[in-house]
């Protein structure tokens, strides 16, 4: 098993779509026939992203 990585991505006001999506941009870069699961954690809910 590879070693875990962390991919983060900013901007200076708050998290939005337009983030996620450059989020998942990035990550599908850079593990391009990978499969991959995500953790996503928010002060609301955490939710598990797979594919």
């Amino acid at each position: 098993m590879p070693p875990l990585k962390l991919i983060t991505v900013s901007n200076m006001t708050y998290i939005n779509v337009l983030t996620v999506c450059e989020l998942l941009e990035t990550i599908k870069k850079q593990y391009l026939d990978t499969p991959i699961a995500l953790v996503m954690e928010t002060m609301h809910a955490t939710s598990i992203v797979r594919w």
